[in-house]
């Protein structure tokens, strides 16, 4: 079992740099086909602007958000084809919400997608498309820190293990990544709610015993701030990879996330491979 299929979302600006370097690293190292998805967003016009400003201008925008689309998918092609990868473009243009549901539909179709944490500078469109993609597709996502300039790799692990079916869902997705890891560390807070169904940590590191998985246990308290506790044990530990559930839920395209995977897509400081 392995990536075979990946998608990865692009842009033309420096910024998603990050991503796609990851994410044909990553498929290089499973030999997996790649695929670049570009998007061109049509600007709604708000009503009071109406009649102000030429609707040419508007016009004029989205074309040019579509030519910067078409350099996008150029770039990423260009960039596989020099590390010899199966690859594929894939463009999707129009209105906000057509091409949300458009990317979510599309992104079922791969194994996960690799996404470029927005930039503390800029809004940028990432932030949309992850919660898209965690919460509309039914796949994992794989988020880059916006300032990453490594390869991917997997030697180190760590596991944030809440006994939910999110996390359950992540590591169920991740085990091919699992699998390759040299140390994985499953990390569990505190929490005086806890039964012995669980056995605070042991089945989950027992399940994971029988894919060949070398995973420890390690018991956080549950004091001080759950994603506080998790991105510094990732510091500590100089981990190639956080895996996590992703928690929240989306309600009339407002997307509400938890406490925990708000703090931690925020200031991660490796990539995270995320489920809902």
């Amino acid at each position: 079992m392995g990536l075979k299929d990946i998608a990865v979302f692009i842009d033309s600006d420096a910024k998603a740099d990050r991503a796609t370097a990851y994410a044909l690293s990553l498929a290089r190292s499973f030999d997996a086909h790649v695929t670049g998805i570009a998007t061109a967003i049509d600007m709604l016009i708000p009503a009071p602007m109406m009649g102000e400003i030429p609707s040419d201008v508007f016009v004029a925008a989205f074309e040019k958000a579509q030519d910067v689309a078409k350099q996008a998918c150029a770039n990423f092609a260009a960039a596989a084809k020099r590390q010899h990868l199966l690859y594929d473009t894939h463009l999707i243009a129009g209105l906000p919400g057509a091409v949300y549901e458009r990317f979510a539909r599309f992104i079922r179709h791969f194994d996960l997608t690799v996404i470029q944490q927005p930039t503390p500078e800029t809004l940028g469109d990432e932030a949309a498309f992850i919660e898209t993609a965690l919460f509309r597709s039914g796949r994992p996502a794989l988020v880059v820190p916006h300032n990453w300039d490594k390869p991917f790799k997997c030697e180190r692990i760590i596991v944030a293990w809440n006994q939910s079916p999110p996390a359950a869902r992540a590591i169920s997705d991740a085990l091919p990544l699992l699998k390759l890891a040299k140390s994985v560390e499953v990390v569990t807070v505190e929490n005086s709610a806890e039964t012995d169904i669980d056995l605070p940590g042991f089945n989950i590191t027992r399940h994971l015993a029988r894919y060949n998985v070398n995973a420890k246990l390690n018991k956080l308290s549950g004091k001080t701030d759950v994603a506080t506790q998790v991105l510094s044990r990732l510091h500590e530990l100089e981990s190639d990879l956080l895996v996590m559930g992703g928690y929240g839920h989306s309600r009339i395209s407002e997307f509400i996330w938890g406490g925990a995977t708000r703090g931690i897509l925020k200031a991660m400081t490796a990539p995270v491979f995320i489920a809902h």
